[in-house]
């Protein structure tokens, strides 16, 4: 998936640079540790200090690291933090985001850097304004498709 700023019609500017905040893909490094109780291990994420999860097995921790990443995430989202990773370390494993959620992540930073108002996001994705703060919540599970719709309306587009 790649979110990209649409370019604007003829004789008509976006108010946004063309090519500017492309993502295509998004990831976080993981470093996975034995922790102190036996038979268990510890995931945390230099970048996000505070996604720290303990289980017990291979499969259990790598499920509970992306589960903490994803949370994190809208976490910081919803605090107004940053949330993109800075230079990755060597060591550890990269964990993806989920697709749905780097969606949500460029809509939201779209949307608070137009200066617009959920009421003219509404407007300009013809919804209703209960629709517009929908989408715009970090906690809220919104279909890709309205997303979509919302990016469109911010002069975004997601690409396959």
């Amino acid at each position: 998936m790649v979110i990209r700023q649409r370019k604007a019609a003829k004789g008509r500017g976006s108010g946004v640079r063309p090519g500017k905040d492309t993502i295509s893909y998004l990831s976080y490094r993981a470093i996975f540790a034995p922790a102190t109780e036996p038979g268990f291990l510890l995931a945390s994420f230099p970048d996000l200090p505070e996604a720290v999860v303990e289980a017990a097995g291979e499969a259990e921790i790598r499920a509970r690291a992306r589960l903490a990443l994803t949370e994190t995430l809208r976490g910081r989202l919803a605090a107004r933090q940053p949330f993109f990773p800075s230079a990755p370390p060597e060591e550890g494993e990269l964990i993806p985001v989920d697709p749905a959620l780097i969606a949500k992540l460029a809509l939201v930073t779209a949307f608070m850097r137009s200066g617009m108002t959920p009421s003219e996001l509404a407007r300009r994705m013809g919804a209703s304004e209960h629709d517009a703060h929908r989408v715009l919540d970090p906690l809220d599970p919104t279909p890709l498709t309205l997303i979509g719709i919302a990016l469109a309306a911010l002069g975004q587009a997601i690409e396959d």
